[in-house]
């Protein structure tokens, strides 16, 4: 079963349905993007054992199948890894993004921001759960989320342009999206912008979770990139939105122009490796321009598609 998260795209309605499906385990281990050896020593070094605050549930599902949140957190030890961050800055890094989240802060923020939250949460159901925050008082229990669903939950429900900005010296991180960066520039503070950009300055590596979801969204319908910057023409940012979503396995990309005018793209990408019963899977589904695969002893070790792009 693959992830398709379009339904939950922009829909504040749905929260609780939401949550129980990036927490079911849909994604098989062995069909994920990420070199298996790789895999199996983070798995033993432990950087994959955090806590999300949530049970998961994998007695219907095989034992190697992740959930989406898993699979989020396996992303972002790829890339942070690919920069040179060590294991252990990961696994601070986890435990900073698995903080809890509970109602008492949550109620604390609203009450220092609520020009902001009722901006935000603006659907009738949204609205009932906003009038319930309200009414809460701190002495009561809560449960709780992690920082890491608040973040993938703003993405995808409130349709956010969201990065994670992870710093090595000290071990920190930075959460940046639009509205922050607006709100930034209409603060009439300049000390907090002056710290804000003494921070941006320093080398850190920058995690898009907009480009990593909008992989599993129906492009035609659903696009974060919409709230682009308007110094792009459409055609120019639906290119770098498509380079965007596959920069990390790009091989060559081929642009065709018609009068001066860019009108076809063409994306080749390695995959580093496959089963061989994914090959059916690829050719069934017809989406794809040219598939070429690369043996050795008659066992496929990589694969390269291209595909092609009307503009």
């Amino acid at each position: 079963m693959e992830i398709d998260l379009t339904a939950f795209y922009g829909n504040k309605s749905l929260p609780q349905e939401f949550r129980t499906y990036i927490y079911t385990p849909f994604l098989l281990k062995t069909r994920l993007n990420i070199v298996y050896t790789d895999l199996i020593n983070w798995e033993r070094s432990g950087l994959l054992n955090i806590d999300y605050g949530v049970d998961i549930d994998k007695t219907q599902y095989k034992s190697t199948a992740l959930c989406f949140m898993e699979y989020v957190w396996l992303s972002i030890i790829a890339e942070l890894r690919s920069f040179g961050f060590s294991y252990d800055q990961i696994n601070e890094f986890g435990e900073l993004l698995t903080q809890p989240i509970t109602v008492s802060m949550l109620k604390a923020a609203y009450e220092g921001n609520p020009h902001f939250f009722e901006a935000t949460f603006d659907s009738n159901n949204a609205k009932a759960n906003l009038k319930k925050l309200k009414e809460f008082k701190t002495s009561q229990t809560s449960s709780y989320i992690t920082l890491l669903e608040y973040l993938v939950k703003d993405t995808i429900l409130n349709k956010q342009q969201l990065r994670i900005l992870f710093f090595k010296n000290p071990t920190a991180f930075e959460i940046v999206n639009k509205s922050s960066l607006l709100e930034m520039n209409a603060n009439p503070n300049p000390e907090l912008k002056v710290k804000f950009n003494q921070k941006i300055d320093q080398s850190h590596f920058s995690f898009s979770l907009s480009a990593l979801t909008q992989k599993y969204l129906d492009t035609a319908h659903t696009d974060f990139s919409s709230d682009h910057l308007d110094i792009l023409s459409p055609v120019e940012h639906k290119i770098m939105t498509l380079i965007r979503q596959r920069y990390n396995q790009l091989l060559d990309v081929k642009i065709s122009y018609q009068n001066k005018s860019a009108i076809r793209i063409e994306l080749k990408t390695l995959q580093k490796s496959i089963a061989e019963k994914r090959i059916i899977e690829y050719l069934n589904k017809g989406d794809y321009g040219t598939l070429e695969f690369k043996a050795v002893d008659g066992n496929i070790i990589r694969f390269e598609k291209t595909e092609t792009h009307k503009l």
